[in-house]
């Protein structure tokens, strides 16, 4: 059953398409979001990046299908590849980051201000994805004419340091 969008995700959304149409002329469809209770991806591919800032805590994710990122890679690098390598694996830390960026400037608009941590990878069927939140979180499945692929967010609001 679809759930409600967080008002949160909806620049990362809004930052995916803006990526893949500038990157490599992509269009990417959304489709409804749902609630993920556990840490395994079903994807080949992950990377993640960790977000702090004053109001909330969370991690980003977009996770890609083998054939989804490969066929993207080349799209992008003009060069094939036949496997999720290390070059593939630094692409996608590179749109993982690129992502990010694009979410940011929409955030700060609703005045949410967010300061990432270097984003890194995870590929292997059934990897286990650690987020910085203890869920559950939110993913947005997207397909576009080179394959499918999802994004995922747990973000909360940042306790209180009860310090001093």
């Amino acid at each position: 059953m679809p759930i409600k969008v967080p008002k949160t995700l909806h620049p990362f959304i809004n930052a995916v398409e803006k990526t893949f149409k500038i990157l490599c002329f992509l269009d990417v469809t959304p489709g409804d979001p749902i609630i993920k209770n556990h840490k395994v991806s079903d994807k080949s591919i992950s990377g993640i990046v960790g977000m702090v800032g004053s109001k909330y805590i969370g991690s980003f994710v977009i996770s890609f299908t083998a054939e989804c990122i490969l066929n993207i890679v080349q799209k992008m690098l003009g060069e094939k590849y036949t496997e999720v390598n290390d070059a593939v694996s630094d692409t996608v830390a590179e749109i993982t980051n690129i992502v990010f960026g694009n979410a940011k400037k929409e955030l700060a608009d609703m005045n949410i201000t967010l300061e990432m941590a270097i984003p890194y990878t995870i590929r292997g069927n059934n990897h286990i994805i650690t987020h910085k939140t203890d869920g559950p979180y939110v993913v947005i499945p997207f397909s576009s004419s080179l394959g499918t692929f999802t994004i995922e967010m747990g973000m909360e609001p940042k306790k209180k340091d009860r310090r001093g």
